[in-house]
């Protein structure tokens, strides 16, 4: 197992975390050796997504963590660099439609307080000025 021993997900990098069971409405099945082995075609989607649909990139990623020693579904056709290319352009054309899932991230916001307000002008002017004295007195 890859990264930290968990048992419901398992480390890509330093960055990405892959889900064993899917993410959302994306369902996969990992094998032992955290390789998707069922459910290949919704990783690729997933891959796609994460990867901000670069098919290279995303291509990669699933080339490394996907069983690709069996074909596509119902074909004898292996998967490839166009599969993830046709994903991307479908994921383009959702983007710019706006038809994503919204994945708002819980918990703290990254900029505001606890109520989730952004920071006011002469908030964020403090926090700069504050800043800008701090980096002139070292």
């Amino acid at each position: 197992m890859k990264g930290g021993g968990q048992r419901s997900a398992f480390r890509l990098s330093s960055e990405i975390i892959i889900p064993r069971e899917g993410s959302g409405g994306l369902k996969w099945t990992t094998d032992a050796a955290d390789h998707v082995v069922d459910g290949r075609d919704a990783f690729l989607a997933w891959c796609i997504a994460r990867t901000s649909g670069d098919p290279g990139a995303a291509f990669d990623l699933f080339a490394q963590h996907a069983d690709l020693t069996r074909p596509r579904r119902d074909s004898r056709v292996p998967w490839t660099l166009k599969d993830a290319e046709a994903k991307a352009k479908t994921f383009e054309r959702k983007q710019r439609r706006g038809a994503l899932p919204n994945r708002k991230v819980k918990g703290r916001p990254a900029n505001g307080d606890w109520s989730g307000a952004p920071w006011s002008a002469a908030d964020v002017e403090a926090f700069n000025e504050g800043s800008r004295h701090k980096a002139g007195a070292e």
